[in-house]
């Protein structure tokens, strides 16, 4: 097996610059290899931008629009954008200098996005993060923009900033983004917003969301309409004799300014008048219980009729009104990936791949130790070019290997849906020591499709591969599972001591909880009807934690009304009639709950690090 010298071109070094390289592995975490940090922090905002100096084998300039210098990679570029691979063909070599019509901080950010081995924050600063998307669309570099239209709806910004997050998806056609950005305009008064906020939103498209708040406070007031139907004839004419008609009027006031869902269901509104006048009929808990899932589930229907459609001429309008370079986000073809290269990994399959030996040094320890070890020449055929390339045998498939390289490749990344998919990536990516391979895959493993689909399989991988954080995630979800019914595929490469581990801590907190609930007697029955709820809840909540030690389930609307026997309460109104029950559910009760799951929403949810 034999390596050729990398004869790629690098930059003669820049006046002040130098472009010695990071050897002190401790740095990785906070800065990329290869980078010097030495940039003067007055000449720069904090933090310093990594590619501003003591970029290794550097090739390229790119000159941001304040006439600061960032050092790359070509073969980086190339492979991410076919905007960026015809400019840098065009380039004279003695000045490879690529002008940007952008900041360096953004400059910056965005090539931190492109090489593998960077961790970019953008923290909570949406204007830099929406201009670091919108180079991403004006130079089609298409896993960033795929990996920043996740970010741009992610709760934490689209809560705060609903309208210019839909005005940005609107703007670069990420038609999905803009549905979830619009539903969540819904918890706004439109009439309230100022100019700042709409300002990159055309007319059309503002017309097109005040048409969808339009139809869903009509579909909402509709549905708040029949619940008031169902309501009896005497709160119906007498409003504030009862709290159903005191949250209707209330609710209807809110969907009049706000046709969002969250606030008139949030516990905070209805709870709001809990214990004032009720009616025996109306309020009573069991009836009530199931009039607020219906009203919930009218509510949904009417959210899915009306999540906006973005016609391509509506789109395209908004669009030409931005900027005339933006181009049409286009995704590079797959198959092209490997066709270039200047070395082969052969998989044990007998497949070749060829692959730029830069990028694998840029993502994985592993390559960047073995690449330095000196090499004995391959034997070269003149009629075969590849004779000349090295190639490197792997244990691991094609499959797996194309799928751990798009990981590291400046190239939209490969979806998982199975854990048949990711397992064999994962051990690859461990093995070559691919640390931003691994953090993504880390990433996936925490969606819902797998946490939640099997999470004591996810913490046993999350162990095997040392992800400690996506560990002590897991644990908290298999809180949730019944353990005793856990597949043996699930535990496959986990020590018996983790797994016991596992199980010793879900009858820890099972215990604990147990103590909770009955460290206080339930409320006493009513006098009249003598209907025990609370006992029966209790007798069912005991059984469920020992099997799911969490408080989701027990609190729930649907687990507490299981605990009313509907023949007793039927027969016992047969009986006695219609009275003010003490007990079917007041504000004692409430407030009984709430402590419960108050203390044990207190408990730790996920396993001690040294536990792991």
């Amino acid at each position: 097996m034999g390596y050729a010298s990398d004869d790629q071109d690098v930059l003669p070094p820049h006046p002040g610059l130098t472009l010695s390289s990071i050897t002190d592995a401790s740095s990785i975490a906070t800065t990329r290899p290869g980078s010097r940090l030495d940039v003067v922090a007055e000449e720069f905002p904090l933090p310093p931008p990594l590619f501003g100096t003591g970029v290794e084998d550097a090739d390229v300039i790119l000159r941001g629009k304040d006439d600061v210098d960032l050092y790359a990679h070509a073969i980086m570029l190339k492979r991410a954008s076919p905007v960026f691979a015809n400019a840098l063909g065009e380039l004279s070599p003695e000045v490879p200098v690529l002008n940007i019509d952008a900041e360096g901080r953004t400059i910056d950010m965005l090539l931190q996005y492109i090489y593998p081995d960077c961790r970019p924050e953008v923290g909570q600063d949406l204007d830099a993060f929406l201009a670091v998307l919108q180079l991403a669309v004006v130079y089609q570099v298409g896993h960033v923009m795929q990996l920043l239209r996740k970010m741009l709806v992610k709760p934490e910004i689209l809560n705060n900033y609903p309208i210019r997050i839909y005005a940005a998806a609107t703007r670069w056609r990420f038609n999905e983004e803009a549905d979830i950005a619009a539903e969540a305009t819904g918890k706004l008064d439109l009439a309230q917003v100022g100019e700042k906020e709409v300002g990159n939103i055309s007319a059309t498209d503002l017309v097109k969301l005040m048409t969808r708040h339009r139809r869903r406070r009509g579909d909402i007031l509709e549905a708040l309409k029949g619940w008031k139907s169902a309501l009896c004839k005497t709160c119906q004419g007498m409003p504030g004799d009862s709290w159903s008609m005191r949250y209707y009027v209330r609710a209807v006031d809110e969907i009049k300014k706000r046709p969002g869902t969250d606030m008139i269901f949030s516990e905070q509104f209805v709870h709001q008048e809990v214990g004032k006048t009720n009616c025996p009929e109306c309020d009573n808990y069991f009836v009530l219980s199931q009039r607020m899932k219906d009203l919930k589930q009218a509510a949904t229907q009417s959210m899915r009729r009306h999540s906006p459609s973005y016609s391509r001429k509506s789109v395209q309008s908004t669009a030409s009104q931005v900027s005339p370079m933006t181009p049409v986000p286009s995704t590079p073809q797959m198959d092209n990936i490997f066709s270039e290269g200047d070395c082969i990994l052969r998989s044990i399959d007998s497949q070749d791949i060829r692959v730029y030996r830069r990028i694998l040094i840029q993502a994985s320890h592993f390559w960047k130790h073995l690449f330095s070890l000196p090499q004995s020449q391959p034997d070269i055929d003149p009629r075969d070019p590849e004779s000349a390339m090295p190639i490197v045998d792997c244990t691991e498939r094609g499959r797996t290997l194309k799928l751990l390289l798009q990981l590291i490749y400046p190239v939209p990344k490969p979806q998982f849906r199975t854990f048949a998919q990711i397992e064999p990536v994962l051990e690859a990516a461990h093995k070559f020591e691919m640390d931003s391979a691994l953090q993504h895959l880390a990433g996936i493993l925490r969606e819902p499709h797998f946490i939640q689909l099997d999470p004591v399989r996810v913490y046993a991988l999350a162990c095997r591969y040392e992800l400690p954080d996506v560990a002590r995630l897991a644990s908290s979800f298999t809180l949730r599972s019944d353990l005793e019914q856990t597949a043996e595929e699930s535990v496959f490469g986990l020590s018996a001591i983790s797994f016991l581990r596992l199980l010793q801590f879900r009858d820890t907190r099972a215990a604990q909880i147990a103590a909770i609930l009955t460290e206080r007697p339930p409320p006493s029955p009513c006098e009249q009807c003598k209907i025990a709820w609370a006992s029966n809840w209790l007798r069912l909540a005991l059984e469920e934690i020992r099997r799911r030690p969490v408080s989701d389930a027990i609190f729930s609307l649907s687990f507490v009304t299981k605990s009313f026997d509907v023949e007793q309460v039927r027969r016992s109104f047969d009986r006695i009639g219609y009275h003010q029950c003490n007990n079917i559910f007041n504000i004692a009760d409430h407030d009984w709950l709430q402590e419960l799951k108050k203390k044990i929403d207190q408990l730790p949810e996920s396993l001690d690090p040294d536990d792991l």
